[in-house]
């Protein structure tokens, strides 16, 4: 009888931390296809491409005309969007030094975006699909 009860306390606590598991994941997704929407309208806002958001995304990074934070969040689009396209201008844009954000792009999220576009980073959560 109380193999039974420790049984039944196992698969239930195995199936509660595979939910909260999957609900983990889930808010994960969301934050990151939310955040990417936001930028690819920002982007989209500036510099219109009609169904091309990583061209909207490339002209918005190397244009001057925007604020360095936003140049970075556009950056990290271009990564999570793993689209080769953009390796020109991330490259162009990446110099290898300390990061300085109030004067530069920020060079460790430029290294991450090249190196998701250049190996094509399998995107496990499906956020790529824009």
């Amino acid at each position: 009888m109380r193999k039974r009860i420790v049984k039944k306390v196992v698969v239930y606590g195995l199936v509660l931390c595979f939910v909260l598991a999957l609900g983990f994941i889930a808010c994960v997704r969301h934050a990151i296809v939310t955040g990417l929407d936001e930028y690819i309208a920002m982007a989209q806002a500036a510099h219109p491409h009609p169904d091309d958001s990583i061209a909207a995304l490339i002209d918005f990074v190397d244009s001057d005309e925007h604020g360095i934070k936003d140049r970075n969040h556009a950056v990290w689009a271009m990564g999570q969007l793993r689209d080769d396209r953009a390796l020109s201008v991330l490259e162009k844009l990446y110099t290898g030094d300390e990061c300085d954000h109030d004067k530069a792009l920020c060079q460790y999220e430029l290294a991450k975006a090249i190196d998701m576009c250049k190996n094509n980073t399998p995107d496990i959560l499906f956020v790529t699909n824009r």
